[in-house]
């Protein structure tokens, strides 16, 4: 466990970064990608789809996040199970 206010500010540099991935994940699934209004200069236009587009990334990043952990989690398990087995074995 870390002490003192370092450890703290990394606990909650966590509960930020999860609370921004569930609102961009919220963001995603409710909004379309944004149309600007016939007004808007190109430029603008531009801006709003690299906004969007950034923010679409981290909602796919999420799930590529999420399949790696259950890669890692297998590939625990599968050493832990051997492990078992070669303890059961030296015994």
């Amino acid at each position: 466990m870390e002490k003192g206010a370092l450890g703290l500010f990394f606990e909650l540099n966590y509960i930020i970064g999860l609370f921004l991935t569930v609102y961009i994940t919220w963001f995603v699934n409710t909004f379309p990608a944004p149309v600007p209004k016939d007004g808007s200069t190109e430029e603008r236009k531009e801006d709003f789809k690299n906004m969007y587009n950034w923010l679409y990334i981290n909602y796919f990043y999420l799930f590529f996040c999420l399949f790696m952990s259950m890669i890692v989690a297998c590939i625990y398990k599968s050493m832990d199970s051997k492990a078992k087995q070669l303890q059961k074995v030296g015994n």
